[in-house]
């Protein structure tokens, strides 16, 4: 009977050891199998991401392109109203400049500042000194 209860616990012994091993491989390869499918869905979202970022690159490339070819029309259309502006602007200033001169020792002081901000109004729209 000594050696039926010995026989037993080596079985026993044998048997928690064997499922233990068989635990440990199947948990190897349930592992093996989890960093299969993450590494699978690593790539798959590194290659969504990549299109994503090219396709991101080819709309920057074209609103770019865009707005270039947009200032390249505005700035020669700025140039002709400034060139047309300039010498009504001027024309404007040779006329204010005297009344300006007069506001200051004729009207009263509220006019002639009205008349100053009016003159340093046209010297900044026009850009230039009087």
């Amino acid at each position: 009977m000594a050696t039926d209860l010995r026989k037993l616990l080596q079985d026993a012994a044998y048997v928690t050891v064997g499922v233990g091993v068989l635990g440990f491989q199947r948990a190897q390869v349930a592992r093996r199998e989890a960093r299969t499918k993450l590494e699978s869905q690593v790539k798959e979202a590194q290659t969504r991401l990549a299109a994503g970022v090219e396709g991101a690159r080819g709309t920057a490339g074209k609103v770019e392109s865009q707005i270039r070819e947009a200032a390249s029309r505005v700035e020669p259309l700025g140039n002709e109203v400034k060139s047309r502006f300039q010498p009504v602007a001027d024309e404007l200033r040779s006329r204010v400049e005297p009344l300006a001169e007069q506001a200051k020792t004729r009207l009263p002081e509220a006019v002639a500042k009205a008349v100053e901000a009016g003159r340093t109004r046209i010297q900044t729209l026009t850009g230039s000194a009087a």
